[in-house]
This record gives C-alpha cells, structure tokens and sequence, in this order.
C-alpha cells in the first residue's frame, strides 16, 4: 500500500473517528427455533412461564450445539415455545410462541432467522416482529437485538402448526472502552447496538486511529468485569 494510501486511510478513519470516546456496548449472538406468531406482541424481562414445545408428527432430531461465540454465548441460550392458544371466532386453530434470551453472561442475541417453511397465517403479523423473507427463511424481531433476560411473544392462526427451528444468529458480547466520537456509527455497521460514546477531544489524526484500535483490542465480555470487580452483573449498570 502507498504512502498517500495509507494516508488517506488514516484521515478517512480519524473523520469517523472524531474525538474520544467511552463506549459501553450490548452483547449479540445468533440464535434461532421454533416458532410461530401473530397476535400481540410482548417485550419483557421478567421470568415467563413454560410452554408445551408443539411438536408435530415426530420429536426432533437432536442437533449438535454449534460452536459457541466466545466461552459464554451459544445458540441453545436462545428457548423458543409454542402451544396451542385460543382458535379464532371463525374456527382456525390459534398458536402462541414465546422466545427467550436465557444468555447467563449478559449478551443479546440479534439477527435471528428461522427456517419456517411456507409460513403464513390467518392473522396478520406485525412483520417487524416476525415475516418470511423467502422460502424457509422468517427473521425474528427485525434483525434487531434480544436483549439479555427478555421475551418475545407473539400469536398466530392456521390450520396446522408450523416447525421452525434457528437457521441463523449473531451474538457479539461485552463492554468496550473505544476512542472516537463517531464510533456509535461503525459499531452500528459492525452489527454491535446499544453503544453510547462520550467525545473528550483530540484533533489528531493518527491517535484517534492508534486509541481506536487498541481500546477495540480491550473489548470484555459482562461476565469478565463482574468477576473482576467481584460485583453481580446487574451491578454493572446500575
């Protein structure tokens, strides 16, 4: 690479990175199940209550756990219920779904995709909670975070229950000390939400890009810091 390359890259950086920053930052991973939905839509922290697993025809066949993200996000910290709800005043059987974020090292679960077949239902969803973008592929919650702790409910109508199971999901976890004023912007890109950043400022080019890379280098998950601080992790943001 060029000197005049290296240089434009640096002042493209330090634009985006304008001053100092420091960021705390939500977790994500990547999770998916079965699930169906319709009705009302509910976000909440508290514990729900369990849900018969629908099942039709045979029981799953048990999957191996995929790699975790990191040693304490994984795919099963994602539980999606359904069971049988009220039908509707016109007979159609109705199904209810709940998905949890039971993640015990605090990180959000985004980018939940689901194989859902052919899904459709009698009663219309709100697509940004749940929507088949092609066959075999329904996105959860928009692609938007499920924060650690909370519940997605949701209702659906048809003649069958349909099986859905995870297909995809993101998880990225941890606190994050980050230099720039604009790093809100690239952690956004990044796919890492819920970033809050403070500009300090620094007019310098070239330490904005060095305190950039080495504070993403520093990056720790929840559970590292309340370890460290010997603090229960609700303590972190209090």
């Amino acid at each position: 690479m060029s000197r005049r390359r290296i240089l434009l890259s640096a002042v493209f950086l330090s634009y985006l990175l304008h001053g100092m920053a420091f960021v705390s930052v939500g977790g994500v991973e990547v999770v998916s199940e079965n699930l169906d939905l319709t009705k009302t839509t509910t976000l909440s922290t508290s514990s729900h209550r369990k849900m018969l697993l629908l099942s039709p025809g045979k029981k799953a066949e048990t999957r191996a756990e995929p790699d975790r993200i990191g040693e304490k996000c994984k795919r099963s910290d994602i539980v999606v219920n359904q069971a049988a709800t009220e039908p509707m005043p016109n007979g159609i059987p109705g199904y209810t779904v709940e998905i949890t974020n039971q993640c015990m090292s605090g990180c959000n679960i985004s980018r939940i995709h689901v194989s859902c077949g052919w899904f459709s239902s009698a009663k219309l969803i709100n697509p940004r909670v749940f929507k088949r973008i092609h066959y075999d592929d329904c996105l959860v919650n928009n692609g938007k975070p499920l924060p650690y702790g909370s519940t997605l409910s949701f209702h659906y109508a048809n003649t069958f229950p349909y099986p859905l199971s995870v297909s995809f999901v993101t998880c990225s976890q941890g606190d994050v000390v980050i230099a720039g004023g604009a790093v809100k912007i690239l952690l956004e890109m990044a796919e890492v939400v819920n970033a809050s950043g403070k500009q300090l400022g620094s007019n310098n080019a070239l330490n904005n890009a060095r305190a950039t890379l080495a504070a993403m280098l520093q990056m720790r998950q929840f559970c590292d810091v309340s370890l460290d601080r010997a603090i229960p992790m609700e303590g972190l943001w209090k």
